[in-house]
């Protein structure tokens, strides 16, 4: 009998053993597998971490048997959600953060972020940068520790930490960031906005300024906010969110362009708040930074490759600022219609939509795919008697008047100075052109604007090309950028 009981003991012994091992075994896997996958992860989400200069993420094994639990529970009941039901099968707490103690992760702030069905590639992470109200969260110096996990279609994030020792504004974009996207895009949280006239509208994309502190904060909200094209310095449309109009916000600001962004341009950003504490009182702070979008086009309109003006439509075919006029071709050597002119100057000194939707032209409908750029380019292209003549084509003494008169504003409104006389003989045809244009056409050629064609002819009544409006438009451009880094050509 003894003996009979000594070899029960043993066998369960063994058995005991057997299930702890194949645990013990189960869970390195998994462990192995998480190491192997979260570490891109890990590599993808520090990039943007390191640029904001916050302190970048690290593994924490508590905080991963959480997320292996969630993802666990997530799979087996076929739901793809933040709680867990208590009495259900692997319940170990119904929010994350008591999932967290359970496995004795030891820091307070918990937050997690779920999905079914989505990318496993680390680029997924885009997606929560490019929605501000999870960016706050992902940029976030309070959390120093992430854990993944997914089982086929479910995942989970899990972000642990606790709150800063010293306070610290994070912004995004961040200071001198590139290739930003021009437009908000869908499915990147748009659908939270507390403005729901907002919500179906094509909106730039969303800037974000967070505020975290050793001490509670009870709000932070815009005293003074600006955005503003750094070229051109015409100040953005915007709208303003915090966490009193939208609870999605904590401790931070949205500001939402409310147009698209122009490519390749860089805008600069002023923000003046005030950060009010639970019991601290309030400060208020400051914080300004520039940042610039990504370019529309990399590749060439191949009908420009070897013309004169190549390297010059690339240009602002880059910036958005020109388009292919058929198929993929731009056609330099047409000639250029005033309502393409029109669009050309709205996208090129990002002259803002008219709010007013009286119509101004007679002869330009609301139907017309031009009719927002020629209201806008109102002030410059004053057209004749209430006519605009949208698809007339445009005259060289036309479009150097045009361009002459946003010279002269922007001389006003920027820090574009006036541009030093060139000792130049006047054009030899100048007497061709209307009286109305001589003054124009003097002070273009004088300041290097025009440089004319063979003979010293400026040839007024002779239609624009193509090219030759991208090129007017360009060097006023180049006058702007020059005149902004104090490298004018003395």
């Amino acid at each position: 009998m003894k003996r009979k009981g000594q070899k029960i003991k043993i066998m369960i012994i063994l058995s005991a053993f057997f299930q702890f091992s194949t645990i013990f075994s189960s869970i390195a896997f998994a462990q192995s597998l998480y190491t192997q996958k979260a570490a891109d992860f890990f590599n993808y989400i520090n990039q943007y971490r390191k640029a904001a200069d916050v302190p970048t993420l690290e593994k924490n094994g508590n905080l991963y048997k959480a997320a292996n639990n969630h993802v666990t529970y997530m799979n087996y009941y076929r739901v793809s959600q933040q709680q867990q039901q208590k009495n259900n099968r692997y319940f170990t707490g119904v929010y994350s953060w008591d999932r967290a103690a359970y496995f004795r992760y030891q820091y307070p702030l918990v937050m997690e972020f779920v999905g079914k069905g989505v990318s496993e590639n680390p680029d997924r992470l885009d997606t929560f940068i490019h929605n501000p109200y999870h960016r706050i969260f992902w940029l976030s110096p309070e959390y120093i520790h992430m854990a993944f996990e997914y089982k086929n279609q479910y995942s989970t994030f899990l972000l642990g930490g606790q709150k800063v020792k010293e306070d610290k504004i994070v912004i995004y974009p961040n200071e001198k960031q590139t290739n930003i996207p021009t437009l908000w895009s869908e499915g990147n949280g748009a659908e939270l906005l507390s403005d729901t006239t907002l919500k179906e509208k094509n909106k730039g994309y969303p800037i974000t300024l967070s505020y975290y502190s050793k001490n509670t904060i009870k709000n932070v909200e815009a005293v003074d906010v600006e955005v503003k094209d750094q070229l051109t310095g015409r100040n953005i449309d915007i709208v303003i969110e915090s966490q009193k109009d939208n609870s999605y916000l904590v401790n931070g600001l949205l500001i939402i362009p409310l147009a698209e962004l122009q490519n390749d341009r860089t805008y600069q950003v002023k923000v003046i708040g005030k950060v009010t504490f639970d019991k601290q009182g309030s400060k208020e702070i400051k914080k300004t930074w520039s940042f610039t979008t990504r370019p529309l086009n990399e590749s060439k309109m191949q009908d420009t490759l070897g013309e004169w003006s190549e390297d010059i439509i690339h240009s602002l075919y880059k910036k958005g600022i020109v388009e292919p006029k058929r198929d993929k071709s731009f056609l330099p050597n047409q000639v250029i219609s005033r309502q393409e002119f029109a669009k050309m100057m709205v996208k090129a000194f990002h002259l803002p939509e008219l709010k007013s939707k009286k119509i101004i032209f007679k002869d330009v409908s609301i139907s017309n795919p031009y009719a927002k750029y020629i209201d806008s380019v109102s002030e410059f292209m004053q057209g004749y008697e209430y006519q605009f003549y949208p698809t007339l084509s445009l005259t060289r003494e036309e479009g150097i008047v045009i361009v002459m008169r946003m010279y002269k504003q922007l001389q006003e409104t920027t820090t574009l100075k006036s541009q030093e006389d060139k000792n130049v003989n006047h054009f030899s045809d100048l007497k061709k052109a209307s009286t109305w244009a001589q003054p124009s056409i003097i002070e273009a050629q004088k300041i290097g604007l025009v440089q004319g064609r063979e003979k010293n002819q400026i040839i007024p009544k002779e239609n624009m090309t193509r090219a030759e409006a991208a090129t007017f438009i360009y060097r006023l451009l180049e006058m702007m950028e020059k005149s902004q880094t104090g490298q004018e050509e003395k």
